[in-house]
């Protein structure tokens, strides 16, 4: 392989990499972002969350997307490992985060002393009117270092989900590309 070649198949690689990488985090900011934390804790800017996704998803897409060599058996881990983590993702959202203004916050598993009585005084109160009647103050009803578990695991999850779907787009693409290159 002459080296012009080589570099070219690399950029090839970066560029299709960081393509796929920048698309799916689009899509996978607007269909299921990561939960919030209370408010004094301050909002994630959507643009910290969107650039992580994306630089952690071109980097791995890159190095997958660089191995030649049995392409099929990457494929046939990459898409499977994509459905469970996706899977995985709305699941533990469905269980650790709950709706409120908009969005959804992280939770916690075992409530303050507080939230406790308050429960007990007003049972079948949904997790969204919870946080609602504490204003989004999700620090007075779960212990801090449970939802900044929950969070931190909800938002691996979501980067590995998007990262193994940009790795399944990256390898869609070059098959078909090195199809195109057969013909030629």
């Amino acid at each position: 392989m002459k080296p012009g070649h080589l570099a070219s198949e690399l950029k090839s690689t970066w560029t299709i990499s960081g393509l796929a990488a920048l698309v799916i985090s689009i899509i996978g900011e607007l269909i299921a972002s990561p939960p919030t934390l209370w408010p004094e804790a301050g909002d994630q800017p959507v643009i910290i969350t969107f650039l992580v996704t994306v630089i952690v998803a071109a980097f791995l897409c890159s190095i997958v997307a660089g191995r030649n060599p049995k392409r099929h058996v990457t494929f046939a881990w990459i898409v499977p490992l994509g459905l469970i983590f996706t899977f995985a993702y709305f699941v533990g959202c469905a269980q650790f985060s709950c709706p409120f203004m908009g969005s959804r916050m992280a939770i916690g598993w075992t409530y303050l002393p507080n939230a406790t009585d308050y429960i007990a005084k007003h049972p079948g109160l949904s997790c969204s009117f919870l946080i609602g009647d504490f204003i989004g103050r999700t620090d007075n009803i779960w212990p801090r270092n449970q939802i900044y578990v929950t969070w931190v695991s909800l938002f691996a999850v979501y980067i590995g989900a998007v990262t193994l779907l940009a790795m399944t787009v990256v390898r869609v693409m070059q098959h078909l590309r090195d199809q195109d290159n057969r013909f030629e």
